[in-house]
């Protein structure tokens, strides 16, 4: 009903989203390595990332690619910091 027609189903929209969100992580070497887990949600235009990064500069980062993926999405920012602890 809420999809557009010719725009497809919102599980093939948010697999799209999805995948230009992690293809603009995958263009930086330290959220390469973090492996982000990417949600989309088409019907609210928003876009959630979860894991785990080493520094609130690479957690910045990811959020800011992932909004450069897709003009106006919101990103729920669920990235975790935590330091690799040097030994």
């Amino acid at each position: 009903m809420g999809v557009p027609q010719g725009a497809g189903s919102p599980s093939a929209a948010n697999a799209k989203l999805e995948e230009a969100v992690k293809s603009m992580l995958r263009s930086d070497e330290q959220l390469r390595q973090a492996k982000l887990k990417v949600n989309a949600d088409v019907t609210k235009n928003e876009v959630t990332l979860s894991g785990t990064v080493e520094s609130d500069a690479t957690r910045a980062k990811a959020a800011e690619l992932a909004k450069a993926a897709h003009v106006g999405v919101v990103v729920n920012n669920r990235i975790t910091v935590r330091p690799r602890h040097r030994e």
